[in-house]
């Protein structure tokens, strides 16, 4: 009962996708430009950070003679990371956004650990050292983001940008609507050029790669601030009082913060393709390709894929 009232129309069979990606050359190509796109994402949205870890972890994983126990805990985390971005690429459904091409959510699970690495090995590595690491970063950034711009080509600008998939690369392109990988990886790689000359300096290393990273985190957070838009946010804003109704048909971007901005009743769902709005419903919230409303009802909004439609039975109905 709880799986049909989650998945009333079923769950997608992630599984049998990621067998039949796996058995594929269609399949490998997408899985591996995912991985390679989510490896992009890891690195740039550390400022370069996690490739440095990635580069150290590669040479402690092969250099042999060294501790056994250090030697297996790289190669574990190399493994571990690499697996999860094959692995989740090969299972991710195409859903004709931009986060199928690159995409940060599936390695945050080890973001942290990878930036921790590079913090360490910019510290304590000696400067020759520290150099070949910053190098190696950027050299897998651009290798990595090249291979995902290929694959992904037009569909880059073409599929739906969900701003909130893209928060680090969208600070450092200053790009908000897009996703811009030479600008984000530019920017990246700057700021490593910065970490790496404070780790390179004759006195102070760790306390120059503090400040350069809390600058860096301090003008990431104030990019991040809540700015009210001078135009509204551009969705839909029901007069209170009166149920609203939302088409399952309208975006889910739409639907999400409706519910939140809907407070004083339940949003409710309806399939627009079948029915028109339910009977007593005071507003509802339909596609913007919907047409003319039926009768009884008038157009009294229209936003980006989004128009809303008012019941004419509640306009002499006092609001609650």
């Amino acid at each position: 009962a709880l799986a049909a009232a989650l998945y009333p129309r079923g769950h997608r069979d992630l599984s049998g996708l990621a067998v039949e990606r796996f058995t594929t050359l269609d399949g490998q190509a997408w899985a591996l430009a995912g991985a390679a796109g989510q490896l992009w994402y890891l690195i740039v949205g550390t400022w370069g950070l996690a490739g440095v870890g990635l580069a150290a972890a590669a040479v402690v994983a092969a250099r042999r003679g060294g501790p056994f126990a250090l030697r297996v805990t790289a190669a574990t985390l190399l493994a571990t990371t690499l697996g999860i971005a094959y692995a989740s690429s090969a299972a991710l459904p195409d859903e004709h956004r931009v986060g199928n091409h690159a995409y940060g959510r599936y390695l945050a699970c080890v973001a942290v650990v990878w930036l921790l690495a590079g913090l360490v090995a910019l510290v304590r590595a000696r400067r020759a050292a520290v150099l070949r690491y910053a190098a190696a970063s950027a050299g897998l950034a651009a290798v990595t983001g090249g291979i995902a711009a290929w694959y992904a080509g037009d569909r880059l600008r073409s599929d739906v940008f969900i701003a909130f998939d893209f928060p680090e690369t969208s600070f450092l392109s200053g790009v908000r609507d897009a996703l811009d990988m030479p600008g984000a990886s530019a920017v990246a790689a700057a700021f490593l050029a910065c970490l790496t000359a404070a780790a390179c300096l004759p006195r102070g290393r760790a306390m120059g790669v503090a400040a350069v990273l809390a600058a860096i985190h301090l003008a990431f957070v104030a990019y991040l601030a809540p700015v009210t838009p001078s135009g509204g946010d551009g969705l839909p804003a029901p007069e209170a009082g009166g149920r609203v109704a939302a088409d399952r048909r309208v975006p889910w971007p739409i639907v999400l913060p409706l519910a939140h901005k809907v407070w004083w009743t339940e949003l409710e769902r309806y399939d627009g393709a079948l029915q028109g709005p339910p009977p007593g419903a005071c507003t509802a919230v339909v596609p913007g390709t919907a047409g003319p409303p039926p009768a009884g009802w008038s157009v009294t909004g229209e936003g980006r894929g989004w128009t809303t439609w008012s019941a004419a039975s509640c306009e002499s109905r006092p609001r609650s």
